[in-house]
């Protein structure tokens, strides 16, 4: 039986998972903005955010970040270079006057723009529902269409907020969704979007739950400084058919989270050509929005490609949006909820090789030897997974669960403990040398610490040589790593470590072994 309550729940889940438009009308570029991820780097510097919105290559831009919810009272907003020591009187609340005139420039020129919520550094999440209700306020009065007499960038308007959400656990995060959509509903003069930046191993420790409980208009997922890069276990798929099938929105867009430069990530970068080969591929996908990229000051400072990555990004993502729907020989080609595979191993029919390369045939090891594949099988309990950095091309074994994604690749194995998440990947494989990544999520609302010391078993004939900012301890299996948090308080952290084996083929360690102290 049919009833007027019936019917108004239907109404509001229907407004909360499915938006009025688009994010972006067609596959367009967007850009993270406020860290000065290439100054910090030494690779380049931030510019003021008028001056990335005038080339045309950029749709949209997420300012990153507010680190730090401060729940009741005032938030605290970090944008480096952009804006700093100019506070409201009485808070440590910035207020960033320049900036409010570059926000309704881009916004002239059609360019959206969000802020983003979250991220690695500061400390942020909540204990109740309660507490996010009155933070939806407060995002809505500071930087929406609400008032007050703090407002960071004055009278210019936001075009909605990002969830970058990397440690803290998923309490309260539905109901901000929810309460951010019903005060949007009060200002009709324009419209706003909510977008995630899930980290590409399915499902996201924290954001899975959120974004497959409340409508997002996007998600812009980190395929990088993980397992599931492009040029490793690559899982666009997932987050496609997570977009078409599960996702309380079925127009969702999925956007390609790339680094803009190599020193914008600890793995995973792929140059402007090799990100080109991507972008065609990952195109065909009905729910692809488009790329994204962390962050703007690196990508513009990245001459890989003239006059820049940006620039060469962009272009590529346009002519992707243009020939996937093109007539080609006669027939049209259009987009799919579950295109082929791609192709990202070699099989046995691939007779020869060249140099000391390795890669995966049937779940196998395979290395080059005398311009041959030799294949090895992975020991059980591990599987074959390529090299999560295109730096170099090769393969090694992990640990892996039972499951498999959408093309059938194998899953490496996580750490979910009461207070941590992580995965472990190898980056890239040379000789007898190895690259290894640690990602680590905190899941509740307790940052990681100035010191954070790692344990975790390796396998036979593998030595843990360094990490970066600590020292290492090894006895047999056993290792210790002990590492110096330059951020002091972080609600994700990505260690990068390197080792050697005694054999040909490097087997990562179960990530189901590591503590966290």
């Amino acid at each position: 039986m049919i009833t007027i309550t019936s019917i108004v729940l239907f109404i509001v889940t229907f407004y909360h998972g499915v938006t009025k438009a688009a994010f972006l009308q067609s596959p367009g570029l967007v850009q993270y903005w406020g860290q000065n991820s290439a100054g910090a780097a030494g690779s380049g510097q931030q510019m003021a955010l008028s001056s990335y919105c005038d080339d045309g290559s950029t749709d949209a831009f997420i300012m990153a970040f507010i680190n730090e919810f401060n729940v009741g009272s005032l938030p605290n907003l970090n944008l480096a270079n952009a804006c700093k020591d100019s506070f409201f009187p009485g808070t440590q609340l910035l207020h960033c006057p320049q900036v409010a005139q570059d926000i309704k420039s881009c916004q002239s020129k059609g360019k959206k723009i969000l802020l983003s919520l979250g991220g690695a550094s500061g400390s942020y999440g909540f204990q109740s529902d309660d507490q996010a209700v009155t933070f939806a306020h407060t995002l809505w009065n500071l930087f929406g269409g609400g008032s007050s007499s703090t407002r960071p960038f004055d009278d210019a308007v936001l075009d909605g907020f990002d969830l970058d959400i990397e440690g803290g656990g998923s309490t309260g995060y539905v109901t901000l969704v929810n309460t951010l959509r019903d005060l949007f509903l009060s200002d009709s003069s324009k419209q706003y979007y909510i977008t995630a930046a899930p980290q590409c191993p399915f499902p996201d420790a924290i954001l899975g739950s959120i974004i497959s409980a409340t409508g997002f208009d996007a998600v812009n997922v980190q395929f990088y400084n993980n397992y599931c890069s492009p040029s490793g276990t690559f899982n666009f798929d997932t987050w496609n058919n997570w977009a078409t099938q599960t996702s309380p929105n079925k127009n969702v867009k999925v956007y390609l989270g790339v680094p803009g430069s190599p020193t914008a990530a600890g793995s995973g970068y792929q140059s402007p050509q090799e990100l080109a080969s991507v972008i065609e591929k990952v195109a065909q996908y009905s729910n692809f929005g488009g790329v994204t990229v962390w962050d703007a000051s690196q990508a513009y400072s990245n001459t890989q490609a003239s006059p820049n990555f940006a620039t060469a990004v962009s272009q590529d993502v346009k002519t992707s949006g243009t020939s996937s729907a093109s007539t080609k020989g006669g027939s049209v080609s259009s987009k799919s909820d579950s295109p082929a595979c791609p192709a990202t191993v070699a099989t046995e029919s691939d007779s020869s090789c060249t140099g000391q390369s390795g890669t995966c045939i049937n779940n196998n090891f395979a290395l080059c030897n005398g311009g041959k594949w030799t294949t090895m099988a992975c020991p059980v309990g591990t599987g074959c997974l390529l090299n999560a950095d295109s730096s170099s091309t090769s393969a090694y074994c992990g640990y892996v669960v039972a499951e498999k994604d959408t093309c059938s690749n194998p899953v490496p194995s996580s750490l979910e403990s009461s207070q941590v998440a992580a995965q472990v990947y190898v980056g890239n494989v040379k000789h007898d040398t190895f690259d290894l990544g640690i990602n680590a999520q905190r899941l509740d609302t307790r940052p990681f610490g100035s010191t954070v010391v790692v344990e975790m078993t390796v396998q036979p004939n593998t030595t843990i040589t360094a990490v970066q900012g600590g020292t290492v301890s090894q006895t047999g299996r056993q290792v210790t790593l002990k590492v110096r948090n330059q951020q002091k308080k972080n609600m994700a952290l990505r260690l990068n470590v390197s080792g050697k084996t005694g054999s040909d083929m490097a087997l990562a360690p179960d990530a189901r072994t590591l503590q966290f102290h």
